[in-house]
């Protein structure tokens, strides 16, 4: 959640930086948070960041949001924690 608050205050200060959004999304990924995820790859395709980076976080969302529909869990904390490869269970 760290990373998302800085990645945040990064993005205030320099709105155009493609980078920063696939950071935050690559961030909002872990936490579960897929839609907001989607939204700032969206925006990091609008600023020009690597087309191949971005296809492989979109590849990500999709996976975990197939993963979570056959275990009924949504975009959120849950989810993130029960079907996310990217957190460990504790």
């Amino acid at each position: 959640a760290d990373a998302v608050v800085q990645y945040g205050r990064l993005l205030r200060e320099r709105p155009g930086f493609a980078e920063g959004y696939l950071g935050r999304a690559w961030a909002l990924i872990a936490l579960g948070r897929l839609g907001d995820a989607t939204s700032d790859l969206e925006k990091a395709r609008a600023h020009g960041a690597d087309g191949r980076v971005i296809r492989r976080q979109q590849d990500l969302v999709t996976a975990l949001r197939k993963m979570n529909g056959a275990n009924g869990a949504r975009d959120g904390p849950r989810a993130a924690t029960t079907t996310n490869p990217l957190r460990q269970n504790p």
